[in-house]
């Protein structure tokens, strides 16, 4: 198992953002200072292997990131079908996000299953931000710290852990691309964009051109294929080629059979070639 246990607090950093869209390009240019200037306090991870001893040079490396009220663990047992699929090509890495999520705050929220309980940002709903501040801090510092120890060539990502790779991908693009320089592709089931937020439009405004699968249901009634389609779009605005897979499912991950473990499979192939 390579799922890593936060044990540290972050420091939240200042309040970077600016409310209008129109001061945007004023508080990006803000937060990348501040950044610099109030580095949070180094996480403290616990794991039960070496990722970095684990991963095949032969194969691609393929960080995860786990939806709302899940965890790595979590996660990495609800998309067995498609590690089986793509053992051959790919090994997985499983995060833990660095929110965890209180029943009272799930209840508030209407879910009362909390499965691993953890999320990568505190929200008043799983699937918009409102006037938060800096709170995806957290989330950017563990993301960050995962993607130095195990150097994937892919992020993917489930709905509120597939919006929070757009958020990592747009701030690291400017804090420290260097750091993306070995990431050539993300994989995004039901992904979003963050609803009613600045943030929406820092991702529509800074991405890395690179290679995106776009994986969405048709009757998902949690994240509707609009706002999917709305990030894929982010992502092509920004030179990224982009791919697109619709299934009749809803809010999840399909089992990666037929024509899906085909387009996965293609998927990571165009990545090696």
């Amino acid at each position: 198992m390579c799922t890593w246990q936060l044990l540290g607090y972050i420091r939240r950093g200042p309040r970077p953002y600016s409310r209008t869209i129109q001061q945007l390009q004023q508080a990006n240019n803000s937060l990348y200072t501040g950044y610099h200037q109030h580095q949070p306090q180094q996480l403290r991870l616990q794991r039960t292997r070496t990722m970095a001893q684990k991963a095949s040079p032969n194969k691609l490396k393929i960080l995860c990131l786990h939806g709302f009220l899940q965890s790595g663990e979590v996660f990495r047992t609800r998309i067995g079908s498609t590690r089986k699929a793509l053992k051959s090509k790919a090994e997985f890495f499983f995060i833990d996000g660095p929110v965890e999520v209180t029943d009272e705050e799930a209840e508030s929220v209407g879910i009362t299953s909390r499965d691993g309980g953890r999320a990568w940002w505190k929200v008043i709903s799983p699937t918009t931000t409102q006037d938060q501040g800096d709170d995806f801090q957290p989330a950017y510092d563990t993301i960050q710290a995962a993607v130095k120890e195990t150097k994937p060539d892919i992020l993917l990502g489930f709905s509120m852990g597939a919006s929070a790779i757009g958020l990592f991908l747009s701030r690291a693009s400017q804090w420290e691309p260097e750091l993306l320089e070995g990431i050539s592709g993300c994989i995004l089931f039901s992904g979003f964009l963050p609803k009613e937020s600045v943030w929406a439009e820092q991702v529509k405004l800074k991405l890395p051109a690179i290679t995106s699968l776009h994986l969405y249901g048709k009757a998902d009634s949690i994240v509707d294929m609009s706002r999917s389609k709305a990030v894929m779009e982010a992502y092509r605005e920004h030179g990224g080629k982009v791919e697109v897979f619709e299934h009749d499912g809803g809010h999840l991950v399909p089992s990666a059979s037929g024509a899906l473990r085909d387009s996965l499979r293609a998927f990571l192939s165009d990545l090696q070639s």
